[in-house]
């Protein structure tokens, strides 16, 4: 996301757009200064650095206007199941459906009249809403990454983690937290292997994390060449210096998998091994 944001020729949500989506317009060069004062320099999850003007998920733009996302599970846990399925929107009311569309509609609208640029976004529950997404807008084009499933696995928990432990207004059990994370991701990626297949010829490009982490800039080539994005050329020198600029970056470290855990890992994101040829 922070590599395709470096480009000028597009736009994209930042952090106080997707924080105050009804009120960027007209506060936010007045309280985004504010606000960033008291906003860590680095994100509590992963240590990324970010500030107000940072890319962020549109996903929270939505979970603002609408409460409808699974987000929502982070504020109350013991409604989860409730939330999930806004994962997918597959079992969502047709009311529920619309009212998040339209929620999306106008948060981009005001995008792109403040900015008049195509619109990068990124939100991970978008890999299972792709028929959706086509429905409202025909030619966008898409990138999805591919990741080690355990690796992932390691990551969402670290990641629900901290998340449960800021946002919470519901005690929660622990030791439910792997069945969580592992339904999410199985339904997200039934989803997607069966609504991929939407995406029109030339508009659909993946990668994998492992060969975008060795080779940012290659693989950044490639997503402009096979989606016919604006010259490469001109963005090149940029996207060297960001990616020399974090090359100190360290990712989080994880205790290994407790083979229990890493065999029901195994057998429950199947599917997806299978796909992108990892180890089990």
């Amino acid at each position: 996301h922070n590599l395709l944001s470096i480009d000028d020729r597009f736009a994209y949500p930042n952090n106080y757009q997707a924080l105050f989506p009804h009120a960027f317009l007209s506060m936010e060069t007045v309280s985004s200064p504010l606000i960033q004062f008291f906003l860590p320099n680095r994100r509590p999850m992963d240590n990324v650095e970010w500030d107000m003007q940072s890319p962020q998920e549109d996903e929270f733009a939505l979970f603002n206007m609408t409460c409808i996302s699974p987000y929502m599970g982070w504020v109350f846990p013991k409604r989860r199941d409730f939330y999930d399925q806004f994962l997918t929107m597959r079992e969502a009311s047709s009311q529920d459906v619309e009212r998040w569309r339209n929620a999306l509609n106008l948060f981009l609208k005001k995008l792109t009249w403040k900015y008049s640029r195509p619109l990068i976004l990124k939100s991970p529950p978008h890999t299972a809403r792709i028929r959706l997404l086509l429905e409202l807008f025909p030619d966008a084009r898409f990138i999805h990454i591919h990741r080690n499933p355990y690796a992932i696995f390691q990551s969402t928990q670290h990641m629900f983690r901290v998340n449960l432990t800021l946002h919470r207004l519901q005690s929660y059990p622990e030791d439910d937290r792997n069945d969580w994370i592992l339904r999410q991701y199985r339904a997200m990626y039934d989803a997607f292997f069966e609504q991929r297949p939407l995406i029109p010829d030339g508009r659909f490009y993946e990668l994998s994390y492992e060969e975008l982490e060795v080779d940012p800039v290659g693989e950044m080539r490639k997503i402009y060449s096979s989606l016919d994005l604006p010259e490469f050329e001109q963005i090149k020198p940029k996207l060297q210096a960001y990616s020399d600029s974090i090359s100190g970056y360290r990712k989080n470290e994880h205790s290994p998998l407790p083979v229990n855990i890493k065999n029901q890992v195994a057998e429950r994101w199947g599917p997806c091994f299978e796909e992108w040829k990892y180890a089990v």
